[in-house]
């Protein structure tokens, strides 16, 4: 059993999973792997926005865009199920940004080819790959709520950008919690997994919870939201992946 342990050091550790629930088997199936008991908890759901005319104006005049970025595998999905509803075809060989390798996978599912990728899997690493971007037309379909970061210095740069809100994030709602005691570690995939968790549970129990528990984040704009609420996060990933991020928990537990 000892040797199993060393390894396998995430063996029977339980392990709180808060993305949405359509996005969370990839996470499950890598924590399985390494005999963690996975506890699936979302504590957000994506709805679509209701898109405005002249954001549909917009997307019809895709082929007019010099580049497109994503910011998230969830936004390429409810912008194919756009461009689909509109009859749309996505341009070939258009110049196409994804944040990271999960949102490039997804880009690629729907035959999107040559899509670029920063080191760093952050806004900040697309504006680095983006120095000469003056009267380029450049659309971001993304999240109603999302950092303005991009936009912002793309326009700085005189940029002509596009902002389409496609989809947004709600706080899920449940009738019953699990025990939240019991877990291990608690994971956050964004800020917006954490602040729905502390909304659902409440203050108090979210500040006995997370003063107790080991806390694990996706990558540092995650660790701010958590940090921001006064807490200490003991993991946070490398690599801003569900990858990443469950290698850097089996990591830190290989240390002890």
């Amino acid at each position: 059993m000892e040797s199993d342990r060393k390894g396998y050091p995430l063996m029977n550790k339980k392990i709180l999973v808060t993305r949405p629930l359509d996005s969370v088997d990839e996470f499950v199936k890598l924590l399985e792997k390494e005999k963690a008991i996975p506890v699936i908890f979302p504590t957000i759901e994506t709805v679509p926005c209701e898109l405005k005319e002249d954001d549909l104006k917009k997307i019809r005049s895709i082929d007019s865009y010099d580049v497109i970025i994503f910011t998230s595998a969830r936004g390429v999905d409810f912008f194919f199920r756009i461009l689909e509803s509109l009859g749309l075809t996505y341009p070939p060989g258009k110049v196409t940004f994804a944040i990271g390798p999960a949102t490039k996978r997804k880009l690629e599912e729907y035959k999107v080819e040559g899509v670029n990728i920063p080191e760093e899997y952050v806004a900040e690493g697309i504006l680095e790959l983006l120095d000469d971007v003056g009267d380029k037309r450049i659309l971001i379909p993304r999240a109603l709520r999302a950092r303005e970061v991009l936009p912002v210095e793309l326009k700085k740069r005189k940029a002509i950008v596009d902002v389409i809100p496609i989809y947004d994030t709600v706080t899920k709602r449940y009738s019953s919690l699990p025990d939240f005691f019991s877990l291990d570690v608690l994971t956050f995939t964004s800020p917006s997994t954490f602040k729905a968790f502390v909304e659902i549970v409440g203050d108090e129990a979210a500040r006995k919870l997370l003063s107790s528990k080991i806390v694990a984040s996706i990558g540092p704009i995650t660790s701010k939201a958590i940090r921001d609420y006064g807490f200490h996060v003991q993991i946070e990933s490398k690599v801003h992946t569900v990858e990443g991020l469950v290698r850097a928990i089996r990591d830190y537990f290989s240390s002890f």
